[in-house]
């Protein structure tokens, strides 16, 4: 019996993210205001969720006046605009990875995971 849906968490293993939530985090600031971080900004960020990656980039920018849940609320619309956009795969084809890639089960729906919630890829 072959998976009908495959999930990936998206951290890091698999792939590099951090350009996009780069975007998104600086189109925030700038909402809110306040100057844009460096990708090695957002690099060092990055762990414990998105709700972290905001309160770190919040106190980086000293964005004090800045609703906490308005603000991840912004980052989670500019990251939705274009999730991918920048993201490069960065695994190769070993260990519990082997077909990092490719869609090894072709029936299989990919989902992304991010926080609390999964929903299915687009055009899935």
């Amino acid at each position: 019996m072959h998976p009908t849906l495959v999930v990936f968490d998206l951290d890091g293993t698999l792939i590099d993210s951090a350009p996009d939530m780069h975007r998104a985090v600086n189109l925030m600031l700038a909402g809110l205001g306040c100057a844009p971080l460096t990708l090695a900004d957002i690099r060092s960020m990055v762990g414990d969720g998105a709700s972290a990656l905001i309160a770190r980039a919040l106190a980086a920018r000293q964005c004090v006046s800045a609703d906490p849940s308005k603000a991840l609320a912004q980052f989670l619309a500019h990251y939705e605009e274009e999730p991918t956009a920048s993201t490069t795969k960065t695994c190769t084809p070993s260990g519990g990875a082997r077909r990092c890639g490719s869609r090894r089960h072709s029936s299989a729906r990919p989902a992304m995971r991010r926080e609390d919630r999964a929903r299915p890829a687009a055009g899935a």
